[in-house]
């Protein structure tokens, strides 16, 4: 992403879920942005999708992100991504 783009977006340098120090956007798609973070505790550099905020609302939507990640977090592949945490931020924030 261009450093103009992660300038404005106001998420970047923010912490989510108290452990997900957002650092850069780094793609956006149609449900969310995913973001290169840091997990602080652990300092292990981590993506960390968020899903749009227009699509909060749509608890239909909110099922499929929790489904998703569910179905996501069982999967073990050297091809796939890992799960290690999903949930809602206490602002609302998923």
């Amino acid at each position: 992403m261009s450093s103009s783009s992660a300038q404005q977006d106001p998420l970047v340098g923010r912490t989510v879920g108290g452990s997900y120090t957002l650092q850069e956007l780094i793609g956006v798609g149609g449900m969310g942005r995913v973001y290169l973070a840091e997990q602080t505790a652990l300092g292990r550099t981590v993506a960390v999708k968020v899903i749009h905020p227009h699509l909060l609302g749509d608890e239909q939507t909110v099922a499929r992100f929790y489904t998703e990640a569910r179905a996501s977090s069982r999967l073990n592949h050297p091809n796939s991504v890992s799960i290690i945490d999903f949930g809602r931020t206490d602002d609302g924030v998923l």
